[in-house]
């Protein structure tokens, strides 16, 4: 068989990116494609008010929403249950602040009372406060000179009540942290709002790119990896390679020479490239031995 038979490709239309992470719980990747649309398919899609498209952080024309830090510029999100994280949490998001100060993910308590949220709190400070369920807390990280204004800080925040451990990253790198004292489940069964909060004239200005909210505290390493998924691939690909016991050793370095050379001829536009590995030889897996005619009478 010539070694070009063990490969087929599948193109694929341009996606969303993936990660070895586990999934969020609600990803908003605020772009021309999606809009505020949770495309987790959990059902709760935002709904944007006075914003605009803006160039977004990996180089696509439309690909955040630009908020004008005035009381007409927000995103309302809805809370059907499954934002509510309440055991623990990582919220993420790529901003761009040309602003003082002003909510990035804020959790709406009843009659505007405070729940768990995550500011920006000066033009170059972050914070984060993981609000208990019955309204109380703890101080909590605040760092200054961090954030860089008029450019992409990509920025999260995460709390585990397990260990009490409250952290702010910022650009995959972790820059502050505290343990509070009597870590309980924190104050997220409400609806989010982003950039603004009623009655508070700290309004966010800036863009805003894929918001991200998992229900687990994330490592150094899952941060990361999340870094790039809302990213859209001009051109995703899937190699599917024929692992059967008939294809030699020396078929699948074959294989990979060209998936490789394949990629470099995509050297000025995104590619995604994915290999799948099947086997066309079926295998025995339980045998069940073979039913006759002449033996069907004996098991009458």
């Amino acid at each position: 068989m010539a070694w070009a038979a063990l490969i087929s490709a599948l193109m694929l239309s341009a996606s969303i990116g993936v990660t070895n992470a586990q999934e969020p719980v609600g990803m908003w990747p605020l772009n021309a494609q999606y809009g505020a649309s949770d495309v987790t398919g959990n059902g709760n899609d935002g709904i944007a008010t006075g914003t605009q498209l803006a160039p977004g952080p990996f180089g696509n024309a439309d690909g955040s929403f630009l908020f004008s830090g005035t009381t007409s510029s927000y995103m309302d999100i809805p809370n059907n249950g499954r934002l509510d994280v309440r055991y623990a949490y990582t919220i993420m998001a790529h901003i761009y602040p040309t602003g003082s100060a002003g909510p990035l993910f804020h959790h709406v308590g009843n009659n505007n009372e405070w729940a768990m949220h995550f500011w920006q709190t000066g033009p170059e400070q972050m914070f984060l406060r993981p609000v208990r369920r019955d309204g109380n807390f703890e101080a909590t990280p605040a760092v200054r000179g961090i954030l860089e204004q008029n450019a992409w800080n990509y920025v999260g925040g995460t709390y585990d009540s397990s260990t009490g451990m409250a952290s702010l990253w910022n650009n995959g790198e972790l820059v502050g942290q505290r343990q509070l004292a009597d870590p309980q489940q924190v104050a997220t069964q409400y609806p989010i709002r982003v950039a603004r909060r009623n009655g508070d004239s700290r309004i966010y200005s800036g863009r805003i790119a894929c918001l991200q909210l998992y229900d687990y505290a994330m490592t150094e390493e899952q941060i990361i990896a999340a870094r790039e998924k809302c990213k859209i691939c001009a051109i995703d690909t899937v190699f599917m390679l024929d692992r059967s016991s008939s294809i030699p050793r020396t078929g699948f370095n074959l294989a990979k020479q060209y998936i490789w050379g394949f990629a470099q001829c995509f050297t000025d536009q995104e590619i995604g490239v994915g290999v799948i590995a099947y086997e066309c030889v079926p295998r025995t897996g339980i045998k069940l031995g073979i039913f006759t005619a002449s033996n069907s009478a004996d098991m009458m």
